[in-house]
């Protein structure tokens, strides 16, 4: 008699996984149940003798389903094989594109590299081509300035030949500003002969003007006549003092202070140390003289000389100076103490008088020199759009 084949027993499962299969497939079925016991079911099914006719039937019922759940076990476990091939060939699908798609990658990082370089060198042509672009509009903007120059110097030489000195002051300012531009390059030759020659111009003008400043007030002196007009050489005080402006502030400076000292070349001449009017009592007279001194100032010369010189100013200042050291030598000289107090308050209340009408005077005129610049633009020489500074070349 053959042996009886006994089943393995079937594996049983954590709690956790028979809970969650519970939750996933739920089951009224008493076989599907986790704590099945087949005595328990049996005894359920066939409680007593007279449920015993149902066992064939049930028999053959439970042999199809343990037929059916056999093929649907083979057909899962012959799918299950087929998916693990596929998957295996999937698998090895894949990791070739993987590969591939590497090998594409490598590739393409290749070509990239090979395009970076390209680009670079193509940024450092266009650098150089950039640079030297700056450096050719560098050149022709010197170049342009060059000839400007150099026609502007022409110009003022013939200005200068022909005594044009209004033309010649407007072209002096020019070509400080353009000299200005080439004061970098001072050591090329053609710029130091160009700055020279400029120089030798400006010195035969500056003492042009100085000689017929010299002419002009000896004229004015004895004669109200325009003293300019009349000593030849400029039409008239303006074009030379465009002259002076354009020549420099030290210019102007000594023409101001040589003018200032031939107006009161007189003043120690009238006033003498130790004369019958150098003394405190006399002050009067010295503030009579310097008020004709300015009236004759405005009369002739303050309508043509620049307000910015400030020259009536200037002479006042130089007058003061000069009227403060006679006094004080008046003063501490024997005949000071012998005067008494009144001619020295006198003296002190003409000085005040005299100080607070000037200053009343120079403060008018300032607001009014403003009120006028308020309403006017500045007239002044515009150099050309290209800019000021001197063309430093880069290196490429």
């Amino acid at each position: 008699m053959a042996a009886a084949t006994v089943d393995p027993p079937f594996p049983e499962l954590p709690d956790e996984v028979e809970t969650a299969l519970a939750e996933v497939l739920p089951s009224e079925d008493p076989l599907d149940a986790t704590d099945f016991d087949a005595v328990a079911y049996l005894n359920a099914t066939f409680p007593n003798e007279r449920s015993l006719p149902r066992l064939d039937p049930f028999i053959a019922d439970t042999t199809k389903q343990i037929a059916a759940l056999d093929d649907e076990i083979s057909r899962a476990v012959h799918a299950q094989a087929e998916a693990g091939e596929r998957a295996t060939r999937d698998i090895a699908d894949a990791r070739a594109a993987t590969k591939e798609l590497e090998e594409k990658i490598k590739l393409i990082k290749e070509k990239a590299e090979e395009s970076e370089a390209v680009v670079r060198d193509v940024c450092a042509d266009i650098r150089e081509l950039d640079v030297a672009k700056k450096n050719l509009q560098k050149t022709i903007t010197a170049l342009k300035r060059m000839h400007m120059l150099t026609t502007a110097i022409v110009q003022l030489r013939a200005a200068a030949k022909d005594r044009r000195y209004a033309e010649a002051a407007n072209l002096l300012e020019a070509i400080g500003h353009l000299l200005r531009f080439f004061a970098p390059y001072g050591a090329v030759p053609r710029v130091a002969d160009l700055t020279n020659e400029v120089c030798t111009i400006r010195d035969r003008l500056r003492d042009e003007v100085f000689e017929a400043f010299e002419r002009a007030a000896v004229l004015s002196e004895s004669s109200t006549v325009d003293g300019f007009k009349e000593s030849g050489g400029f039409s008239s005080l303006r074009d030379a003092c465009l002259v002076v402006d354009a020549i420099g502030p030290a210019a102007r400076e000594r023409q101001v202070e040589a003018f200032v000292q031939r107006q009161l070349a007189p003043y120690a001449a009238l006033f003498p140390k130790g004369g019958d009017a150098s003394g405190l009592d006399e002050a009067d007279r010295r503030f009579a003289w310097i008020r004709r001194v300015l009236k004759a100032f405005r009369t002739t010369y303050a309508a043509a000389l620049p307000t910015g010189w400030r020259v009536e100013k200037r002479l006042v200042l130089g007058f003061c100076a000069r009227t403060r050291e006679m006094l004080l030598e008046v003063l501490e000289s024997g005949d000071g103490p012998r005067l008494g107090v009144a001619p020295v308050l006198k003296a002190l209340q003409r000085s005040l008088v005299f100080e607070k009408e000037q200053q009343q005077r120079f403060d008018d005129d300032a607001a009014e020199e403003s009120r006028r610049a308020a309403r006017r633009e500045p007239a002044s020489y515009a150099p050309p759009d290209d800019g000021d500074d001197a063309p430093a070349l880069d290196d490429a």
